[in-house]
């Protein structure tokens, strides 16, 4: 069978696509391709290298071939949006004409080739069958202030992590849904990865930071999260190892440009693009700024602190708040807070994944 998994939209998808290749390639007959529309995606393989070796010892082909997009291309106006649109589809599919091969397309939530010629080919002509995947190994919920109405293509399944998630999909009118499970906790990519730690310091503290958004979190909050973080860290433990890995969305200058000086010349503090998995299972605590990537902790039983301040528009995209909260992690929003728990290890909520049926697929299957 050939698998095509088209990537659209953000680093993240990397995160879902690689665990679930793993497993198709379990099966001889099983032949994947990456296609990457983006330049920062593509270039996020060389940033975080385990991938890139994930991706040559198992002979994975990947390549870019970029489609029309504002992050690449900029703001076009009408006519040559639509020209620069037809030549790059044309393009797109001469580089990759052995996609009218594949037996399954794999998509991302927004469904952002859906304005292509690409798409009109393998959906309305070809008919193929796609799956649907979201981004982000994230809780998401239905939200009336803030609905999706993705194109749809004529035969697919939408392919959600947890029984959470079946509100949310049908209100973007993905009705065909199955539950797969979130694809980090898969069996056979905790040991996959796991080849690839070759991580040697201890006494780690990792922050999984996430950049200023109008809904998520204000510049003033942003700074005083990353800044609180690591003076709290560095009083309870001066020689902590402290790793500060970016959101997919956020560089290394956003932190220089709003952490203190101290912190940025102190040699023990350090940004990082190494595997969010790699961090984790070396890390002695965790801290999350409402990351998805506080999941990790769960994986491989470690401390865990969300630490987050609600922006006001917060809610208008996440009416119940961190859902991450809700699963029962710490979570706290100010310095103060933090530093108790950071004190008292010990009265940090452990999170036990055998309650959560979505953490307990082994593999994946369809």
């Amino acid at each position: 069978m050939n698998h095509t998994f088209i990537v659209t939209h953000s680093a993240g998808e990397l995160d879902i696509i690689l665990p679930i290749i793993v497993d198709l390639l379990k099966k001889k007959s099983s032949k994947i391709n990456i296609i990457i529309t983006k330049k920062d995606i593509f270039n996020s393989i060389k940033i975080d290298n385990t991938y890139q070796k994930i991706l040559y010892s198992k002979n994975i082909s990947y390549k870019y071939t970029p489609l029309l997009n504002k992050f690449d291309h900029g703001e076009l106006n009408f006519f040559l949006n639509l020209i620069y649109k037809f030549i790059l589809s044309c393009s797109f599919l001469l580089k990759n004409f052995n996609i009218l091969r594949s037996n399954y397309i794999y998509i991302e939530t927004t469904n952002q080739i859906s304005k292509d010629l690409v798409f009109y080919i393998l959906n309305n002509i070809f008919k193929k069958k796609f799956y649907i995947l979201h981004h982000a190994h994230s809780y998401n919920i239905a939200n009336d202030n803030f609905k999706l109405n993705p194109t749809k293509p004529i035969n697919y399944e939408y392919l959600i992590f947890s029984k959470k998630h079946i509100g949310w999909c049908n209100s973007m009118g993905y009705k065909k849904n199955k539950i797969i499970g979130f694809p980090k906790f898969f069996l056979n990519w905790i040991k996959e990865i796991s080849k690839y730690d070759n991580f040697r310091k201890k006494n780690n503290y990792v922050i999984f930071s996430r950049p200023p958004h109008k809904f998520y979190m204000s510049k003033k909050n942003y700074k005083y999260l990353l800044n609180s973080s690591l003076e709290t860290i560095l009083k309870i433990d001066a020689t902590a190892n402290i790793y500060i890995k970016p959101h997919p969305r956020e560089t290394f200058d956003l932190f220089k440009r709003n952490m203190k000086k101290e912190y940025i010349d102190n040699k023990n503090i350090k940004f990082t693009n190494l595997n969010s998995m790699t961090l984790s299972k070396n890390a002695k605590l965790i801290i999350s700024f409402w990351t998805s990537a506080i999941l990790e902790s769960i994986i491989f039983n470690k401390p865990a602190i969300e630490y987050h301040i609600e922006n006001k528009n917060f809610k208008k995209v996440e009416p119940k708040g961190s859902l991450y909260k809700l699963l029962g992690f710490t979570t706290v929003k100010n310095k103060k807070e933090l530093f108790y728990f950071l004190n008292n290890p010990k009265k940090i909520k452990k999170i036990n994944k055998n309650f959560f049926e979505e953490f307990n697929f082994k593999r994946f299957r369809i």
